[in-house]
């Protein structure tokens, strides 16, 4: 896992921008988004009795 990114780098280098702006956006919105689900899930109360039983 540690290779991945500079495995990623090395492949879009030869990619289209529009691709690699694409993919960026898109992995940081799904990062900021489970993020927030899960800092609800907690405030609910629900992560942690869910990972006891």
């Amino acid at each position: 896992m540690m290779m991945m990114p500079i495995v990623f780098s090395v492949m879009f280098l030869f990619f289209p921008a529009g691709l690699v702006l694409y993919w960026l956006v898109n992995n940081v919105l799904s990062i900021l988004q489970q993020w927030r689900i899960n800092t609800v899930i907690e405030r609910a109360g629900h992560g942690k009795a869910a990972a006891k039983s």
